[in-house]
């Protein structure tokens, strides 16, 4: 596989408390169809995440909404924003994250390469929140990595302020050009 050049700003961090309003919040969660003996033999061959669960799908996708937003009204200019979504739901996704700039997927990586040759600035947001789905085993990491042709070096403070105040925990996070 191609390596990707350095992003020019990387943040890394760590979701350390439930996401949203820290109220009560119907699930809203479909349960699978468990209807014979191998339903269950399937759902049984699910393991249990050794982390701890601060989030559902719906305070999952408010929080991605609410990050996509912030985006928007910081400095960072952005073309493409590639994004990892897991497990599906049956819930609606926020209109944000439905925009013609966003592309949702498993890997952003090989997407990645094809946006950076077409001289794309792109914002590239992995998270592996352990989210209460069935088989998402996550482990409440996050990442954001932007790259642009022309290395603005601006518009970081906002996302990474907005990261904090929602409990991420920053590991590292750094410019293209900074000591690390």
């Amino acid at each position: 596989m191609t390596s990707l050049p350095t992003p020019d700003w990387h943040f890394e961090g760590t979701l350390s408390r439930p996401l949203g309003r820290q109220v009560a919040t119907e699930a809203r969660n479909m349960v699978f169809p468990l209807h014979s003996e191998s339903d269950f033999i399937w759902e049984a061959g699910f393991t249990n995440s050794t982390h701890p669960v601060y989030t559902l799908p719906s305070t999952h996708y408010g929080f991605l909404d609410a990050l996509l937003k912030e985006i928007d009204r910081s400095d960072l200019p952005v073309d493409l924003i590639l994004m990892r979504l897991g497990s599906p739901t049956t819930l609606p996704l926020p209109a944000r994250l439905l925009g013609p700039d966003v592309f949702l997927c498993l890997d952003p990586q090989p997407l990645l390469i094809n946006a950076l040759a077409q001289e794309k600035k792109v914002l590239s947001v992995v998270d592996r929140f352990c989210i209460r789905y069935v088989d998402e085993q996550g482990d409440n990491s996050i990442s954001l990595s932007y790259w642009s042709p022309t290395g603005e070096p601006q518009g970081f403070h906002e996302p990474e302020s907005f990261l904090a105040q929602q409990g991420i925990i920053k590991k590292t996070a750094h410019q293209r050009g900074e000591a690390r």
